[in-house]
């Protein structure tokens, strides 16, 4: 695993597991310094991150994004639609 790896995995857990709340700004110093690393691999997570649309980008600032309400149907349709073809596939495998 590399080291940007190791960083986009930290920091999208503190993320996922609600220790980096929505709206608060992400420390490059802070991360650095919990995973002993250099700010580059930490840049670089935050990016992908970015990308991946956990992080924002308030000016100079790294900022956990907000869940929205489009977000959160998102995910209760897709639930929906998976546990809906889950039954499906295994209704008649039930005794």
């Amino acid at each position: 695993m590399t080291r940007k790896e190791e960083a986009y995995d930290y920091i999208r857990s503190e993320i996922v597991h609600n220790h980096f709340h929505p709206n608060e700004v992400v420390s490059e110093n802070q991360i650095t310094d919990k995973l002993n690393m250099s700010r580059t691999p930490v840049r670089e997570a935050l990016k992908q991150l970015e990308a991946d649309g956990l992080i924002e980008m308030r000016g100079r600032e790294n900022v956990v994004a907000p869940l929205t309400v489009d977000a959160v149907q998102e995910v209760y349709e897709l639930r929906s639609l998976l546990e809906t073809f889950a039954l499906k596939k295994t209704i008649n495998l039930i005794p």
